[in-house]
């Protein structure tokens, strides 16, 4: 059974990561965004086309975060600075080839 748009908005609205989530729960949740944004695109109506841009957005941080990820688990260093800009943080980069000479 398909969900309706209200059903979808309230999933997304409620899986919302908090400031402690796992990177890999937030690049879920910019999925779910992207499938909402992509099932409200398909009803059409003027927004359709930005509706459409910001699914592939929510993709495109979401496919970043799982290649960091990725990264991290081959290197085991995180990215931090990465993935808290992603939730509005201002956290300077951190320079890992520094830290893995030290």
């Amino acid at each position: 059974m398909t969900m309706t748009v209200l059903e979808e908005m309230t999933k997304v609205m409620l899986a919302v990561p908090g400031p402690n989530a796992s990177d890999d729960d937030v690049a879920a949740w910019y999925e779910l965004k992207a499938h909402l944004l992509e099932h409200i695109a398909a009803e059409g109506g003027p927004d359709k086309d930005e509706n459409i841009r910001q699914a592939q957005l929510a993709r495109h941080r979401s496919a970043e975060l799982r290649d960091r990820l990725t990264q991290h688990d081959a290197t085991g260093m995180s990215p931090v600075g990465v993935v808290h800009a992603f939730r509005g943080r201002q956290v300077p980069p951190v320079d890992y080839e520094a830290a893995a000479a030290a």
